[in-house]
């Protein structure tokens, strides 16, 4: 049964709450949507999340497309071309450990493009403690697969100072993409989510800066193309040791 917002009911019905291991999921469209559903409306708690999350939106950037019909039939989204799709890490991160009432989650670590959640409980039984590692040393660290941006934009989005800039071109970015996706009519109506710490862009700063913690790389940090198993992604230099760097 192919996973939409008319079949979750009865996939959420059809397993025990919270009873299993693992809940993975990877839709390519409104994927921390189906799973607040699953979490918060039908009261499901998996031992771990695995889920998919969009590196194309750096920390603290918190993105996620809501559930529109025009998902759940024949669109034009390739990957890597888009980054409209999928939601964030920072937001996945901020769903999961701060939203969603207890018992919540807290992230494990980011491969790739996947990130891995654990409850509190497996956390601290596995872990000695449930407290989350940095989202940006866990971004900055990875292998990063990011769909339809460039490493010289997105070392800029990372590190630059002018978050509501940033949000702008991003918001301008996504809602293009959108129209190539879903097409013209779904494309302006589909609603996402853009904000940084769930603030909208009048609680920033003044002139549009934010003093979120980046202050652990130095941003002189280059940004590169590492090859790992015949594919391509994108990594910073020196957290890189032991891969081969594409062109060297």
């Amino acid at each position: 049964m192919r996973l939409t917002m008319e079949s979750l009911p009865l996939i959420a019905a059809a397993v025990p709450a919270g009873g299993y291991d693992v809940l993975k999921v990877d839709l390519d469209s409104y994927d921390c949507f189906v799973i607040w559903e699953l979490l918060n409306r039908f009261g499901h708690r998996p031992s771990s999340i695995i889920l998919e999350v969009n590196l194309a939106f750096p920390p603290p950037f918190e993105f996620a497309m809501e559930h529109d019909p025009a998902w759940d039939s024949p669109h034009n989204l390739e990957l890597p071309g888009h980054m409209a799709h999928g939601c964030s890490l920072s937001y996945a991160a901020r769903m999961l450990t701060k939203r969603l009432e207890a018992p919540s989650y807290v992230l494990f670590q980011v491969s790739k493009t996947d990130a891995l959640f654990l409850s509190e409980e497996v956390a601290a039984r596995l872990l000695g403690s449930s407290v989350a590692p940095d989202e940006f040393e866990c971004y900055q660290s990875n292998l990063i697969e990011a769909h339809g941006v460039v490493p010289t934009r997105l070392r800029r989005w990372f590190f630059g100072q002018d978050v509501r800039s940033t949000l702008a071109e991003m918001r301008n970015l996504v809602r293009e993409e959108l129209g190539e996706i879903l097409g013209d009519e779904a494309g302006v109506r589909a609603r996402f989510q853009l904000t940084v710490g769930g603030r909208a862009d009048e609680e920033l700063g003044a002139g549009g800066e934010d003093q979120a913690p980046m202050d652990f790389k130095s941003t002189a940090a280059t940004m590169a193309p590492v090859c790992e198993d015949g594919r391509l992604y994108v990594g910073y230099v020196d957290a890189m040791e032991g891969f081969a760097w594409h062109g060297t």
